[in-house]
């Protein structure tokens, strides 16, 4: 097959990153930088860009065609009615020269041939040669008959010596396998075996191997073809001014499937994959590797591209529960990309509170005190959108100042000698482990807003929620 349609473009795809893959442009569209980087943010990171050029007028899988017509001059109606009259003179040599030029000359004839007229001008020529008692030339004229029309019968009475050749050829193409046709065209006018095929996906039909006759019209002038079809698979048609609508329309029956995959394979050449864009806003398409269709999107035309961020800080604020005593936290947490959507994240935090509290009356009541803490750990989150929820599960440290410690288990030992011990045992390292889950908000720019909370272990039960603001680096936002 040969393509002529500059006005597209072709993205091919040599190796890529995700199963989607492959690239053209069904709207014919200009593929600008930004479209391009979208796409490699898509799709894969090196894409290779091809215009189509072609030529022909038809791309064609499972048939073959011959050389096109055009300026015709014979009417092959007014050959039949000729011939017919001729074979009834017992002029059996003229008639059959008279069908056979007709039926040469049928692609390029300046009228639509119907398919009326055409199974006349083969039966006629099949008697003919029947009564010059060239069985060989009947069978191939009754052959190409039954290919167009499969159902017709013979217009002359029984007994006249022609129905047992043409009975037994019948008989012959019945065992042969039909094949599925499938046209595309938005030409004014097409014909297929005299049969008017109107504009769009004209849905699969079936068909028969051997010779048929393609006619259309663009512009003023009629052309024509035959076409031979090879054998009993699918057979599809696309005129080359209807590619971009095929391309756009996809894979979304198996006439247009078979369509396509011929099509893109031969412009993909060596290259494993090709896709086809078929919209810009928001961006969309579908990919074809190894026969196998898939589609992919890459978001609105309006957005730019997103690439997994590099990094990513955040400051702020919350709730703390630690061992039943409540505390207000200032937080932090650096978040540093591993591999797609796991980070590495490293996170701090000071509680601000009263550890123990001893009664109201008490002096260590109301007193501020201070319980760092920090962990790291991994973190799943979804790599893009403006929404990236999260989940993290981290280990690391709790740690009692020591001044606050001792005075506590003082304090403790007077009121009561087992939570004295107990504070004695706690030690002034705690090991913790916490549980997060979260959401991320990110905006275009780098700004990141992000709510958390969490449950976890270490000096007993603890929890946390919050909210910080921080930013995100590395990443093409």
């Amino acid at each position: 097959m040969r393509f002529a349609l500059p006005a597209l473009a072709l993205l091919l795809l040599p190796g890529l990153a995700f199963g989607a893959t492959g690239l053209v442009d069904a709207g014919g569209q200009a593929l600008d930088e930004s479209t391009r980087a979208r796409l490699r943010s898509t799709l894969a990171d090196e894409l290779v860009e091809r215009p189509l050029a072609a030529e022909g007028a038809w791309l064609v899988h499972g048939a073959e065609l011959a050389s096109v017509q055009t300026g015709g001059t014979v009417e092959l109606a007014i050959a039949v009615g000729e011939a017919r009259a001729r074979l009834g003179a017992l002029q059996t040599a003229a008639a059959r020269k008279t069908l056979i030029a007709a039926l040469a000359d049928a692609p390029g004839s300046p009228n639509a041939v119907s398919t009326k007229h055409l199974a006349a001008a083969l039966e006629l020529l099949g008697q003919a040669a029947q009564d010059e008692g060239d069985d060989a030339a009947a069978t191939d004229a009754y052959q190409r008959l039954l290919t167009l029309a499969p159902s017709y019968s013979l217009s002359t009475p029984p007994g006249m010596g022609y129905e047992d050749l043409f009975n037994r050829v019948r008989v012959k193409m019945n065992t042969v396998r039909e094949g599925m046709l499938a046209i595309q065209h938005d030409l004014d006018e097409v014909h297929w075996d005299g049969e008017p095929v109107p504009a769009g996906w004209s849905g699969s039909r079936s068909v028969r191997p051997g010779e048929h006759l393609l006619q259309w019209l663009a512009g003023n002038t009629r052309h024509g073809v035959l076409v031979t079809v090879q054998g009993g698979g699918m057979v599809s048609l696309v005129a080359s001014a209807s590619l971009p609508r095929l391309l756009g329309e996809g894979a979304s029956d198996e006439g247009r499937r078979v369509a396509l995959i011929p099509l893109l394979q031969e412009l993909a050449g060596e290259l494993p994959a090709i896709a086809v864009v078929q919209s810009h806003d928001p961006l969309r398409g579908y990919t074809l590797r190894d026969a196998v269709f898939e589609s992919w999107s890459g978001g609105v035309a309006a957005a730019a591209p997103s690439s997994p961020d590099r990094a990513r800080f955040a400051v702020g604020g919350g709730y703390g529960l630690v061992d039943g005593s409540h505390y207000g936290e200032v937080t932090g947490a650096l978040d540093i990309g591993l591999v797609g959507p796991l980070s590495l994240r490293i996170d701090g935090g000071v509680g601000i509170s009263e550890p123990l509290d001893f009664g109201v009356d008490h002096e260590l009541t109301g007193k501020v005190s201070l319980l760092p803490g920090i962990g790291a750990g991994v973190v799943v989150r979804k790599p893009d959108g403006p929404a990236q929820p999260w989940v993290g599960l981290s280990l690391g440290v709790t740690i009692a100042p020591p001044g606050l410690r001792e005075e506590a288990e003082a304090e403790a030992q007077a009121l009561d000698p087992e939570l004295a011990e107990r504070l004695e045992a706690r030690g002034p390292v705690a090991f913790r482990g916490y549980l997060d889950g979260g959401l991320d908000l990110a905006p275009p720019g780098p700004l990141l807003v992000r709510v958390f909370g969490g449950v976890g272990y270490g000096l007993g039960l603890q929890v946390r929620a919050g909210a910080q603001v921080g930013f995100r680096f590395g990443g093409a936002k």
